[in-house]
């Protein structure tokens, strides 16, 4: 063997021995090859393993994601959940016509579609409060109801629930609804046996009355209040204007100044009428050549020295009047605004006693008052729980999750 096919390799002494040098510098090709070939091999295993691995996780992702939980829901629907029974009535809110044939109720109409509107919300919204629930414990077994033993666990009320649960659980098991566009009241009553459905929405109807009934007074009972504070108010007013009048009369010894004014205006052209007139038939007298003598002159001469007396005197009351012509014309002025002030006063005060008899026509009629034109009747038929509507909102949310799981798995590899 030549030198050229051997390598020495140092022994486990100082002797040295030699090897093949194609074994130390490289594997044969064949060699390679094989290795290459069993290689590929196990990466065709590996991903077939990988495939079977995947639909093997697909299949069961989907049993755990979408088939166990259809499977639960549907035992609990058809084997455990309690049968739920439903008393449905329609309310309406109606207030008395008191209108007639007044052609003002073109525009009453609105007001009054208002506040029956207002009264509907504030029913709704009654049923569904504290108080409500309050008033209802008080007329039926509300609690003995909800939390018998026969429910099941899940529709069932807790035992030990407080007023705020009750209230709370209370609310999912009434529904009432108000449409505007037609103005009624439609009030939907669950319960877990046909005849506490039925006695619940009996005694919905009875509250709802009440509440009516208690509005109604409230309002009448505010109403009246206040037409007698006004009537009371306008009478007080024109007795404080005739106190002043009566005070102003005694503090200037006259009932009315501007009739006194009046009056000697009157009488001092009423005596002036008659002096002419007096005078006129005295000349009369003396151009029928009458003596001075005689006794139609003297009595018509005393005539009228009594009618000049009677002018003398009213031109003196006249001269005393002008002397006090500005007290006169202050009281004169005080009286005219106090008199005003009384026809003012009496108008109110006639104004608030009409509007008091109004209102207490309006007392002794019926106020607003709330129908059930459609009253509730006893259910045949449970309509809650909806289980096939339940299994099948289980089985697509089921399927949704792992379908998204999966799209974004896949996502993931794509980008790995």
């Amino acid at each position: 063997m030549s030198d050229r096919g051997l390598r020495m390799v140092p022994a486990a002494g100082p002797v040295m021995r030699a090897e093949p040098a194609a074994e130390a510098d490289a594997t044969p090709v064949i060699a390679r090859r094989g290795m290459a070939a069993l290689s590929g091999l196990d990466g065709q295993r590996l991903g077939a393993l990988g495939r079977r691995l995947r639909r093997r996780s697909v299949l069961l992702s989907f049993v755990a994601l979408v088939l166990i939980p259809t499977a639960v829901a549907a035992a609990y629907m058809y084997g455990i959940a309690s049968n739920q029974y439903v008393a449905e009535m329609k309310l309406g809110v109606r207030a008395p016509d008191t209108r007639g044939n007044d052609a003002s109720a073109v525009f009453q109409g609105a007001p009054i579609a208002s506040q029956i509107g207002l009264d509907s919300y504030a029913i709704v919204q009654f049923m569904q409060s504290r108080p409500f629930v309050d008033r209802l414990q008080q007329r039926v077994p509300l609690r003995a109801m909800f939390d018998a033993d026969g429910i099941d666990p899940i529709a069932r009320l807790s035992k030990e629930a407080s007023v705020e649960r009750l209230v709370e659980y209370w609310r999912g098991m009434v529904d009432p609804f108000f449409d505007m566009t037609n103005g009624t009241i439609t009030v939907r009553v669950r319960a877990f046996t046909a005849a506490d459905a039925l006695r619940l929405a009996g005694e919905v109807k009875a509250l709802c009355d009440e509440l009516i009934a208690d509005m109604t007074a409230h309002l009448r009972a505010e109403t009246m209040s206040m037409a007698e504070g006004e009537a009371r108010q306008a009478e007080a007013r024109l007795k404080t204007v005739l106190r002043q009048r009566e005070e102003l009369r005694s503090r200037e010894g006259t009932i009315d100044p501007t009739k006194i004014a009046d009056g000697t205006l009157r009488a001092a052209a009423r005596l002036r009428d008659e002096l002419a007139r007096a005078r006129a038939e005295l000349g009369a007298m003396r151009r029928n050549h009458l003596s001075e003598a005689s006794p139609q002159i003297v009595n018509q001469q005393n005539k009228i020295a009594g009618f000049e007396q009677e002018i003398v005197a009213i031109e003196q009351q006249s001269a005393e009047i002008a002397t006090r012509a500005s007290t006169l014309a202050r009281t004169t002025t005080t009286f005219e605004e106090l008199s005003a002030e009384q026809q003012i006063a009496e108008k109110v005060l006639a104004s608030s006693l009409e509007a008091l008899d109004r209102a207490r026509m309006s007392a002794g009629r019926q106020g607003t008052y709330l129908i059930a034109f459609v009253p509730p009747s006893l259910p045949e038929e449970a309509l809650y729980p909806r289980r096939l509507r339940t299994i099948a909102v289980v089985l697509v949310a089921g399927f949704a999750l792992w379908a998204t799981f999966w799209l974004a798995a896949a996502a993931i590899r794509e980008h790995l």
